[in-house]
């Protein structure tokens, strides 16, 4: 008779027991081959200095029907499972949470045969840098992968170990949301006659602005108070707490306060019950961030999902519709624009940007972001997508593919350039640098470009050079060295000019007649190169009180510290990027001093609506000493006189009711989020809940099959996990 093989499971959160349970359920209903135990495990808690807070172990939290058994009464050696299932990918690698040493990856690999990693997470398409390469993958003879289109999201070392299998968490909620169970006692009376708004508050959406998260929490706290329509079911992520005390303990009281305060008020549910799924089932619609595994249940259960953005604290004033300006092009009239939703907008002679087409089946995910007109066609040009739009007139949209990249990140292009004969797609991650004839369109992808022109800089962080041009040869700046690669336009022979020492890189490249200004990626040096005449001089730019931060982060560093540059005959006008304040170098002197810009120019970023990733840039040369200037903060544009500080207005303006009547509503967002709706100045909460929300409804069909793209297995993925570990079992022992 064959051996009856034995599964031990180790989850340590009861939270995350549904990553393994359907695998659990299927060989536990296999008694004839398989045995199986669940032995929870112990898990610490940490504090910011990495000091342990309290050990936890769930094994009292889990289901009834779930017969756990206590870590300390067994010798996993001693029993040598012939396959061990874990949920914690992390090992050592967690500061504020971390499981039992004993339970680490490389020690369990080396009592079992077959180590098998589920993730105790679905995605909703794409999957986070920080996830392609963790400890547990090392050791782990197998992962469970959500389909073959995740797998590109492991690192290269680890794709023979992928099996493309599903979820089953997902498992879990497709079969909970077709038979719901009945809410706890206390939630009856809150939930009754109501539509139910599961409300998810994420560590990653905590962590990059605490601040701003605690005050999107209050301003959804206020949005559901005193409505009899609408109850809000608020569950944070199992970790928030213990995160946010570990690593942002100075807003633990904040966050403490309005979590008392939305206790006190009891017009909603606070959710720490260990079964998500099932308070998915009793919950109608989802409100959070993107970035979470919760989406993916949601979207698999064909539920609407509401995509908050929490730097919406407010509801919008009319004002606010200012947002959905989104820049305009490097080089031309400033009479084309791509909104946030992939849509092309054209002024007309009053002024007034009209709609002309939906650049992409997705809304969402930058896909397109440039524009450039030449001999009478548009091109639009991709920082995410991977093809070129062609729009001429009396004729269909013409699109032109790319080779497909490989690389399932966003970030692909980083700049467009182009002249009379030419355009060449700068490449962020994209592998080739991309040029475009446009008398022929024919389309050349040049190799081994990208690698000298862009990098990760760290915690995936990515930074290209800056591209300039002009009279044939084409500039490319490197992202942490001082030379420059110069191609030839028609032919593409390159050569790399060294432009002095160091690793300042070269963040944009402004022409000011013969001379190239180089400005810096890295620090405060500012080159001025003159191709012709061979010269180079040095500025150092970086002033006393001069600072960087990441945009929306609140974290200093001396990256990017100016955006663009404008001249007088005597002068250097920086204008900032990441940095904090203009700087005017002297061209004779090299004297670095503070410019003090026009009135307009000198509002910062404001929580809400309006808020932009820096202080703006100057777009093009008018003439003399006048530029063309986009203010982000303000979503406006400017015609200014640097040498005086002279300024108009240009104006640019959207009317409300166009903008409404192409509001995207509930659609494919991206390839890294399938389907929803994204808040914003068009589409709000207080919209939502009211039912008055413009665009498309919710189409529950269209997003389980938009979901569908980035899963398999929906509901029989514990059947099919199960099933092939003891194929692959039986294959070792009769090998």
């Amino acid at each position: 008779m064959e051996r009856r093989k034995l599964f031990v499971f180790l989850p340590y959160k009861a939270s995350m027991w549904d990553s393994l349970e359907s695998i659990w359920m299927a060989a536990e209903a296999d008694a004839e081959h398989c045995r199986t135990m669940v032995i929870p495990i112990p898990y610490v808690e940490r504090d910011a200095e990495g000091n342990v807070v309290a050990w936890h172990n769930d094994r009292d939290l889990f289901p009834d029907n779930v017969p756990v058994i206590d870590n300390r009464t067994v010798d996993l050696a001693a029993l040598h499972p012939d396959a061990i299932f874990i949920h914690n990918p992390y090992d050592d690698h967690n500061t504020s949470t971390s499981i039992d040493p004993a339970y680490y990856s490389a020690c369990l690999s080396q009592i079992t045969d077959m180590l098998v990693y589920v993730p105790y997470y679905v995605t909703s398409g794409g999957m986070g840098e920080a996830q392609r390469d963790l400890p547990a993958y090392q050791h782990a003879t197998v992962i469970i992968a959500q389909s073959e289109y995740g797998q590109k999201y492991y690192a290269t070392p680890y794709q023979d170990k992928l099996l493309p299998l599903g979820s089953p968490k997902l498992d879990k909620v497709v079969r909970l949301c077709a038979n719901p169970p009945l809410p706890p006692e206390a939630w009856q009376s809150r939930m009754a006659g109501r539509t139910v708004y599961f409300y998810n508050t994420s560590i990653n959406g905590m962590l990059a602005d605490t601040e701003r998260f605690l005050q999107k929490m209050a301003y959804v706290f206020r949005c559901f108070r005193g409505r009899e329509d609408a109850c809000l079911l608020w569950r944070p992520h199992p970790l928030l707490e213990t995160t946010l005390r570990s690593l942002r303990p100075e807003c633990w009281e904040a966050y403490q306060h309005l979590k008392q305060e939305f206790l006190k008020e009891k017009e909603g549910i606070y959710d720490t019950t260990p079964d998500i799924e099932a308070s998915i089932a009793l919950s109608d619609v989802y409100l959070g961030d993107s970035s979470t595994s919760v989406t993916a249940l949601f979207g698999a259960a064909g539920k609407p999902l509401f995509i908050l953005n929490n730097l919406l604290v407010h509801e919008p004033q009319p004002e606010d519709l200012r947002a959905m300006i989104r820049g305009f092009t490097h080089d031309e009239p400033e009479n084309w624009m791509i909104l946030p939703n992939n849509q092309l907008w054209h002024r007309d002679a009053r002024d007034v940007f009209h709609f002309v087409a939906q650049l992409s089946p997705y809304h969402s995910g930058g896909y397109f972001g440039m524009v450039i007109e030449r001999h009478g066609r548009v091109y639009v040009c991709p920082v995410n997508a991977q093809d070129i739009l062609v729009f001429e007139p009396g004729k269909q949209p013409q699109r032109i593919a790319l080779p497909d990249s490989g690389d399932p990140y966003a970030g692909r292009f980083a700049d467009v350039v182009a002249d009379d004969r030419y355009l060449f797609l700068i490449p962020m991650r994209y592998p080739y640098l991309v040029r475009l004839d446009l008398q022929t369109l024919e389309l050349t992808c040049i190799r081994d470009v990208q690698p000298r022109m862009a990098g990760d800089a760290g915690d995936g962080l990515w930074l290209a050079g800056g591209a300039l041009l002009k009279d044939g040869l084409l500039y490319l700046g490197s992202p942490a060295g001082t030379a420059i690669l110069v191609i030839r336009e028609d032919t593409l022979e390159e050569q790399t000019i060294p432009l002095g020492e160091g690793t300042c890189g070269t963040s944009r490249i402004v022409p000011d007649g013969e001379d190239l200004w180089l400005l810096p990626l890295q620090d405060g040096c500012v080159r001025c190169w003159n191709p012709v005449k061979g010269s180079l001089r040095t500025y150092d730019a970086w002033i006393d009180g001069f600072d960087c931060a990441i945009p929306g982060q609140d974290v200093r560093c001396n990256a990017m510290p100016f955006g663009s540059a404008a001249f007088t005959r005597d002068a250097v006008i920086l204008s900032p990027l990441w940095g904090n304040q203009f700087v005017r170098l002297d061209k004779a002197t090299g004297q670095a001093e503070r410019w003090t810009p026009p009135e307009p120019l000198r509002g910062q970023d404001q929580p809400g609506y309006l808020f932009a990733g820096g202080p703006g840039r100057f777009l093009r040369h008018m003439d003399g000493t006048h530029y063309r200037y986009y203010h982000a903060p303000s979503h406006r544009l400017y015609d200014i006189d640097v040498a005086d500080g002279r300024y108009t207005e240009i104006p640019v303006l959207l009317e409300a009711e166009e903008l409404q009547q192409h509001a995207s509503g509930f659609c494919l967002l991206s390839e890294w989020l399938q389907y929803g709706c994204e808040e914003n100045a068009l589409q709000t909460l207080p919209d939502l809940l009211d039912g008055s929300l413009p665009g498309a409804p919710c189409d529950a069909d269209a997003e389980r099959a938009a979901f569908a793209r980035s899963t398999v297995n929906v509901g029989s993925c514990g059947e099919k996990v199960y099933a092939a570990i003891q194929y692959v079992i039986g294959k070792k022992e009769h090998a």
